[in-house]
């Protein structure tokens, strides 16, 4: 097998083979990404009588690896860091043997090599002892806290296996009404197996309250056998507790939690674009208060110039801005086609005004054709009237036709 020739990368220092070695320098960003790459060096003076470093930060004690805990854990790149098992699981998450030829591959070697003997089970051939059966059985029986798949976590002293049992809580505590985490259990059958059933709360009169958000055989079978008063909350039952602590705190109350365990773990992907979003705010914001500062008269020609020109952006931009982050200022700025209030040509009159000068120009116009003397049953009519009203002939005859027709009834027309 041959050498490959390599050569440095400039920025990074790795060997890279000569085919590789244009795009890896195009690519590289000048750091090896490894996790020993951190600035700091181990003291002497972090390094106690017992042989043991001190953090300098949080005083915990190690053997050795202290600066990888501080670059880790008291550094923003080492809080931020992504580590390989983060980044969304194995290559074969969410697949199966029926979806992926791959992972059907593996089952059938596995299986070849289970049947054969090459893959020996550890605990093939061996057996608790009484002793570990015993143990094993007291720790798994009983109320667990947290066994159930629901968002749980505490809350003012009282445990919560699920968000429904939050809500029902913070209700409860928030009326006065007094109840406890029940504790007892209560045996049941269930496909010949006895077993115990634990409900959720219990009353100060003695009831209990179990809340569940679906039904099995099974939790069939403990409701069925309870012996005492069962108060079953379910999907319908529940609602009102939702809405109550949704509306006192919002859609995403479980942050209640002490703690806040379900608190949105935040990727420094989505960091980085939050920082971005919140310097855009702050820049707009600014930019709102540098417009409103500026004294730029909108209610004439060339406001979105003087815009364009004070944020140092393009004509179509700053009225875009204007329009999103100002918008009591469109209402009263110039538009084109609606406002003739530009400084060559000021409008001088109203809508109301203009239609009363209308009104008086057509009268006007009426009583001159009356008092011509025009002799309008010889031809050239028309024109006098025209050179003598100074509008064209087609208006002249359109204001007949509206306000003069006993007189046009009369006049001369030139035959078609």
């Amino acid at each position: 097998m041959t050498k490959r020739n390599t050569k440095p990368c400039e920025k990074c220092g790795r060997q890279i083979s000569l085919s590789n070695h244009g795009i890896h320098v195009g690519r590289c960003k000048g750091k090896l990404k490894t996790l020993n790459s951190n600035p700091f060096k181990m003291l002497k003076e972090w390094k106690n009588e017992s042989g043991m470093y001190i953090c300098p930060f949080c005083k915990q004690e190690f053997g050795r690896g202290i600066t990888g805990h501080i670059w880790r854990m008291h550094t923003e790149e080492g809080k931020n860091h992504v580590f390989s098992g983060q980044r969304g699981g194995g290559w074969n998450k969410g697949l199966t043997k029926e979806t992926d030829s791959r992972v059907k591959n593996n089952s059938e070697t596995l299986k070849k090599r289970f049947a054969s003997g090459e893959i020996i089970p550890n605990f093939l051939g061996k057996h608790h002892s009484e002793e570990t059966k015993k143990k094993l059985s007291e720790r798994s029986g009983g109320y667990r806290r947290g066994s159930g798949r629901g968002k749980h976590g505490w809350y003012k002293g009282y445990w919560c296996d699920s968000s429904w049992e939050l809500a029902w809580i913070i209700y409860h505590l928030e009326h006065d009404i007094k109840f406890e985490r029940n504790k007892q259990g209560f045996e049941y059958e269930f496909e010949g197996v006895k077993h115990e059933y634990f409900p959720d709360f219990k009353m100060e009169d003695g009831s209990y309250v179990e809340i569940k958000r679906y039904m099995t055989d099974k939790n069939k079978a403990k409701h069925k056998s309870f012996p005492g008063k069962l108060c079953l909350i379910t999907n319908d039952e529940i609602q009102p507790f939702l809405k109550y602590a949704k509306e006192r705190y919002g859609d995403d109350y479980i942050q209640l939690y002490e703690g806040k365990p379900y608190e949105k773990y935040v990727t420094p992907k989505e960091s980085y674009w939050n920082s971005r979003r919140e310097l855009r705010e702050k820049r707009n914001q600014e930019r709102v208060e540098l417009i409103k500062n500026s004294g730029i008269d909108f209610t004439i020609h060339g406001w979105k110039q003087r815009v364009a020109e004070l944020l140092n952006i393009k004509h179509s931009p700053a009225g875009r801005f204007i329009k999103k982050y100002c918008p009591e200022l469109i209402e009263t700025s110039y538009v084109k086609g609606r406002d003739n209030k530009h400084p060559k040509f000021v409008r001088k009159h109203t809508k109301e005004e203009w239609k009363g000068i209308y009104l008086e120009k057509t009268l006007k116009n009426i009583e001159t054709i009356r008092k011509s003397g025009v002799n309008f049953s010889r031809r050239g009519w028309l024109k006098k009237l025209s050179l003598l009203m100074g509008i064209s002939k087609k208006g002249v005859k359109d204001l007949m036709q509206n306000h003069c027709r006993d007189i046009l009834s009369r006049a001369y027309l030139m035959p078609k």
